[in-house]
């Protein structure tokens, strides 16, 4: 499976294949679930139709949760070749696949940090299409986890990973990454400046 996909519903279609694979060999355990609730998101997205910069950023995103996924479970494990959040939650995975609060806590957080500041760095998109994907990350969630594992999953990023993101852990650890992006963006833009 090449990571450099053309179109969305193209690599839409590969993370679906992936979810199938991980399922024939592992069952619906945490990576499940992550990759599920992404596949929801980037396809509720897609749906939406705002604009073909927030479909490339999506694309590029979904493709990077592909790149670390292969990376580990391909059979051409290299940790140097994915982040230092991504290498906590894959040992967090490894010790216990069903410690679904845990595993999805640690992945959300190495998504977000590193793939997505990473995906941000290489797509402009305007603020207002960024911020519409909140709405989508929510409903996922609570359509594809149970109540609780859901809310402890908000919890757990919220407390224990990143204290001062209460109460909405997601919502503030994207605007912070959105933040950072833009502040190298235009750093580099006044060093470019006469």
């Amino acid at each position: 499976m090449s990571l450099e996909l053309g179109r969305l519903d193209q690599v839409l279609s590969a993370l679906a294949l992936l979810i199938s694979e991980h399922d024939s060999r592992n069952g619906a355990d945490a990576y499940h679930l992550f990759l599920t609730v992404h596949l929801c998101v980037a396809t509720r997205v897609q749906d939406s139709r705002r604009s073909p910069e927030l479909l490339r950023l999506t694309r590029t995103f979904v493709s990077k949760a592909l790149g670390v996924y292969q990376n580990n479970y391909k059979g051409s494990f290299a940790p140097q070749d994915i982040g230092p959040v991504w290498n906590v939650a894959l040992q967090e995975y490894d010790k216990d696949p069903r410690a679904f609060i845990t595993v999805l806590s640690w992945m959300a957080l190495a998504h977000i940090v590193e793939d997505l500041q990473s995906s941000l760095r290489e797509v402009d998109v305007d603020k207002s299409d960024f911020d519409s994907v909140f709405e989508h990350i929510e409903e996922c969630l609570d359509n594809h986890c149970r109540a609780p594992v859901a809310q402890g999953f908000r919890d757990l990023i919220a407390l224990r990973i990143v204290p001062e993101m209460a109460p909405k852990p997601i919502k503030k650890l994207r605007d912070s990454v959105w933040d950072t992006v833009d502040w190298v963006k235009r750093k580099q833009q006044q060093k470019g400046s006469p």
